[in-house]
């Protein structure tokens, strides 16, 4: 690794403190904040919908759902507050399109088709730290500044097979790329001193498999689904030189959907990554502030109130999580959620509304905020 790339790799991988504005400050660390390749009425089942959805990317066999050429976008803006230590950071925005899907049946065959273009890892920061460093020996006060703009996306195409009207069983192949904007300045007190700065490009590759299942039963009021995903090692390149090869985790999913009554259905769905094959090469990059990698948890539920005559559904949800990244402890999330929809053009349309009220906690930090989606289903 050249002299450029380890004082951008140190400043990046360091933790800061004071933030000045970021993704969220759980994804300073590691490889970023992971991200929900889930779509809008998903995100307001708390993602218990997330493995029964053709429109998410979690369970490939729900591929076997698209009957028709489908497409669908997601917008999403949150605003969010943290404290760290004796910082506290309020009014941060960021808006982002975290997922696309585009899917439809193969020529009337019980095979269907379907891409997707997913946030893998949100890695948006800036970060600014005030300290004393060594100029020939001697001490002196310095500023330090490193911010990050982009992320690690997930592109999935995938294949569903309908063996029977109530078993759907899919695989996907997953492309895993993308790139950081990574800009780094050190400005000293002394003005005799002359500033430093180092703009750079981070990028990273990588491939993955996934398979699935789905089974109905014959009146549908109960779902069963299964799921799971391997990742082979994330390749991150600084300036065309490879720096780090990151072990990226094997996942897997599962799910319970009931109709509880003709308007009313619940669904569950949970997901585990095996984060912590991770730490060794995360590790090794933080001499003197590791990070750790851990194993995590994901649980979501919700329950929608809609039949065919409902015009606007309501859908309430909840999701619990444990984070991947952090020194000593684990971070969590805690999230609430809430949504509708609506369809138009005779039913060619769908425009779906949600709403999440997020709580994060631990490695010495807590972080609050509101994350608004709007999604957008068009069928020609």
């Amino acid at each position: 690794m050249t002299k450029l790339s380890a004082v951008v790799c140190a400043f990046v991988l360091c933790l800061p403190s004071a933030m000045t504005a970021q993704n969220s400050v759980y994804g300073i660390r590691g490889l970023g904040f992971p991200g929900q390749p889930i779509s809008v009425r998903s995100r307001a089942l708390g993602g218990g919908w997330a493995m029964f959805d053709n429109f998410s990317s979690i369970n490939p066999a729900t591929t076997a759902s698209f009957a028709s050429l489908s497409v669908s976008a997601t917008y999403g803006t949150t605003v969010r507050n943290y404290s760290i230590d004796t910082t506290s950071v309020s009014g941060l925005v960021e808006t982002r399109f975290p997922h696309t899907m585009l899917g439809g049946n193969i020529g009337g065959t019980p095979f269907s088709f379907a891409a997707s273009l997913s946030t893998y890892a949100e890695r948006s920061f800036d970060v600014t730290t005030v300290g004393t460093g060594m100029v020939q020996g001697n001490p002196v006060q310095v500023e330090d500044r490193v911010a990050s703009d982009g992320g690690i996306v997930d592109v999935r195409g995938s294949v569903g097979w309908r063996v029977k009207s109530n078993f759907l069983l899919g695989a996907g192949f997953h492309v895993i790329n993308g790139s950081s904007r990574i800009t780094a300045s050190r400005d000293f007190i002394d003005s005799q001193l002359r500033t430093f700065n180092v703009d750079t490009d981070l990028s990273f590759e990588g491939i993955g498999l996934s398979a699935g299942v789905l089974w109905r039963a014959r009146d549908a009021r109960v779902q069963l689904s299964l799921s799971g995903r391997w990742d082979d090692n994330l390749e991150s390149s600084l300036e065309s030189e490879t720096t780090t090869n990151v072990d990226l985790p094997v996942s897997v999913s599962g799910g319970l959907s009931l109709r509880l009554t003709n308007r009313v259905r619940w669904s569950t769905s949970g997901t585990w990554r095996k984060w912590s094959v991770a730490s060794a090469e995360l590790a090794a990059g933080l001499v003197a502030n590791p990070v750790r990698a851990f194993d995590t948890w994901q649980v979501g539920t919700g329950i929608e109130l809609a039949d065919l005559e409902t015009r606007f559904p309501l859908r309430l949800g909840a999701r619990y999580a444990t984070l991947p990244f952090g020194v000593s402890e684990q971070p969590k999330e805690f999230v609430i959620s809430a949504g509708t929809g609506s369809r138009f053009a005779g039913g060619r349309g769908q425009i779906d509304l949600a709403v999440e009220r997020l709580m994060r906690q631990g490695a010495g930090a807590t972080e609050r905020g509101w994350h608004f989606t709007l999604g957008i289903t068009v069928t020609p």
